[in-house]
């Protein structure tokens, strides 16, 4: 098996090098496709890029949405030769804690698609509450 992890970004840059700062200790590539971000964003990116080898930061030329970067990224991770990818968020949404219970799932039944179930308490956005309801209702 060769896993990798998968953040797409879009001017999440307050959280994202806290986001990769927690998931060092994994020892996993990271790909982090960032949807058309402003300036700011790119130079925090960047920075993150220079200090660790284990990330590597796609640009997309403009914003064309989450689903639109996760399908660039899933892409990528198929042309490197990855088996496996497990997926974050930039704005640390996701308890990176999770990857290593996602690791052992994966070591458990390698041909099993994994998915986190979302918890959400009361201090979640409205938005994404009613985002979390409206795709609910899609998938059924």
């Amino acid at each position: 098996m060769k896993i990798c992890l998968l953040i797409p970004i879009y001017q999440h840059r307050e959280t994202i090098r806290g986001v990769i700062e927690s998931l060092a200790k994994f020892d996993l590539p990271c790909l982090v496709i960032d949807d058309g971000s402003d300036r700011e964003t790119v130079d925090v990116l960047t920075e993150i890029e220079e200090h660790h080898s284990w990330v590597d930061v796609y640009h997309c030329p403009v914003n064309r949405g989450k689903g639109a970067a996760l399908c660039i990224g899933y892409r990528l991770a198929d042309q490197r030769g990855f088996s496996h990818v497990i997926q974050l968020d930039a704005d640390a949404q996701h308890d990176p804690a999770d990857v290593a219970r996602l690791l052992a799932a994966i070591e458990e039944d390698s041909d099993a698609l994994i998915l986190g179930e979302p918890v959400f308490d009361e201090t979640a956005p409205w938005l994404r509450l009613a985002s979390r309801q409206l795709s609910r209702g899609f998938v059924w």
